[in-house]
């Protein structure tokens, strides 16, 4: 069933620079669900090297950049950097310093290959290190919220939680390290509250390219060196969208939490977005996580066909085996990076074992990638996570 589509240019919803905007209009609820070999192109397992010193959790900080892999743990039992070659080998840990316990943000400066770990929401400083693991610099100043780097520019901005004047609600996005809201963007809204768990925006990288989300209006910002490149603008269905008026009228603000408290089906906005040539993947985010959880879905901008990320099947282009966690409760970002060109996810190796168990059960399978012939074969559950990287179909 093909789901509720259009797509064009919007003069409206131009911005005071004329940025180009695209708009689209989805209906989640009629997400396709499809097979892998009707999405995918190419699947690779890569089994990240299993010691102790490359142990780390599910929710570290993933980043992939042609020939290296990086993990930067930052969890209670350690901080530190895990370099990968593109086989999954260690080829390096970084142990952080034990005074930076709040160390936890990563980027990459892809011309350079350089490596920086910041703390960007509380200390504008980081350390460098080059893709040998290497420190270059060990206290480099950037821009306060610096949350990345375009060639020699970085990517920042700052968020103002509670409001300085009643005529001016706003956060502003910085750019450069220099406000530019008049030539990039004035993001408005109401910010005398804070709801649980709520990003005002989150920027993702797919390689070189950035992309900005904004909560409650459903637009993805692609952004280049001179600021806003394009915008993609996403139309849901009434039952599923806030008012067109949230951020505005008075009757929501200071009462956004009872809102969603009362409307528990509505999305909030679209998190952990990636991009790949002719497809974004992004999370469906609802405030209320308990009853309705989140949804990852996959949109072809060439077709619009709107894909379940949840209910794409596998089938014999990766002998029958799963790609990413779906236990949503405890891991909600199966999505973890994108190079550019594919998107990455873990998979823990246990749940690569009971699904090959179950396939030879059923006589489903007895195929496996060679590179998990130790993990399946000798059942080492306790093994690290597994990379999958995907290349998904430029059209589907």
């Amino acid at each position: 069933m093909l789901f509720w589509l259009a797509s064009s240019l919007s003069a409206a919803a131009q911005s005071e620079d004329s940025v180009l905007t695209r708009e689209f209009r989805i209906s989640p609820a009629h997400a396709q669900h499809k097979t892998m070999q009707e999405v995918v192109e190419e699947i690779e397992y890569i089994p990240l090297e299993s010691s102790k010193k490359s142990e780390f959790s599910i929710n570290s900080h993933v980043v992939v950049d042609n020939d290296r892999i990086m993990v930067y743990h930052f969890f209670t039992n350690g901080r530190y950097l895990l370099l990968f070659d593109s086989n999954g080998k260690l080829t390096k840990r970084v142990d952080m310093p034990k005074e930076l316990k709040n160390n936890r943000h990563i980027f990459l400066n892809r011309e350079k290959r350089e490596i920086y770990i910041s703390i960007a929401d509380h200390k504008p400083s980081a350390r460098v290190y080059n893709y040998d693991g290497e420190l270059l610099l060990d206290d480099h100043t950037l821009p306060a919220g610096t949350c990345g780097k375009l060639g020699d520019s970085y990517i920042s901005y700052q968020v103002h939680r509670y409001r300085y004047d009643k005529d001016t609600p706003y956060d502003l996005l910085y750019y450069k390290g220099k406000e530019v809201s008049g030539k990039w963007m004035h993001y408005k809204r109401d910010t005398s509250e804070l709801l649980r768990g709520e990003n005002d925006m989150q920027v993702r990288f797919s390689g070189k390219l950035p992309i900005l989300s904004t909560i409650y209006n459903y637009k993805l910002h692609f952004l280049g060196e001179a600021g806003v490149d394009s915008v993609y603008r996403f139309v849901l269905p009434k039952n599923l969208s806030v008012p067109d008026d949230f951020l505005d009228n008075k009757l929501y603000i200071g009462k956004k939490y009872e809102f969603f408290k009362d409307n528990p089906a509505k999305i909030a906005s679209f998190q952990n977005h990636y991009h790949t040539p002719n497809n974004l993947v992004f999370k469906l985010d609802h405030h209320d996580f308990y009853g309705h959880g989140v949804t990852d879905v996959i949109y072809n901008t060439i077709t619009g066909t709107l894909v379940n990320l949840e209910f794409l099947q596998p089938d014999q282009t990766n002998d029958f085996l799963p790609f990413f966690e779906k236990d949503y409760f405890f891991n909600n970002t199966n999505i973890v990076a994108s190079d550019g060109t594919n998107i990455y996810t873990l998979v823990a190796p246990a749940t690569l074992i009971e699904a090959y168990r179950n396939n030879k059960a059923n006589n489903i399978t007895d195929k496996f990638p060679a590179s998990l012939e130790k993990i399946l074969k000798n059942e080492r559950y306790t093994d690290n996570y597994v990379l999958v990287r995907i290349k998904l179909k430029p059209k589907f």
